[in-house]
């Protein structure tokens, strides 16, 4: 095997074992915690620690951030996701929930969104 494919490989491993220390699973659906930076110059997802750091562009005036993340996260669910706030909707870091998807599908739709590093 080539070395980069080789390092491709550890870096996907390394990625799905972040993100499914980042996903709960919980009884109505999967949980992720995020850290919301507004007004940023692009829009970017980074799994950090045990939350997603988000980016985006909208500002938090009239509630444009939140839904921002909730139009960003169906996108990456899809159409089949129910995606909405639970906790933090006037503050950085929200809490959403997401109904309709495996926590093996989320995995590999985030993996395919994020920023890699």
């Amino acid at each position: 095997m080539d070395w980069w494919k080789e390092a491709d490989l550890n870096h996907d491993t390394e990625l799905r074992n972040k993100l499914a220390k980042i996903i709960r699973v919980g009884h109505e659906g999967l949980y992720l915690r995020i850290y919301v930076i507004p007004k940023a110059s692009r829009l970017e997802v980074i799994p950090e620690n045990d939350e997603l750091i988000m980016h985006v562009n909208e500002s938090c005036k009239r509630h444009k951030v939140n839904q921002g993340i909730i139009k960003y996260f169906k996108k990456v669910f899809g159409d089949k996701a129910e995606v909405r706030i639970i906790k933090g909707k006037y503050e950085r870091i929200k809490i959403i929930e997401v109904r309709g998807v495996t926590l093996a599908e989320a995995i590999e739709s985030l993996m395919s969104h994020i920023a890699r590093k």
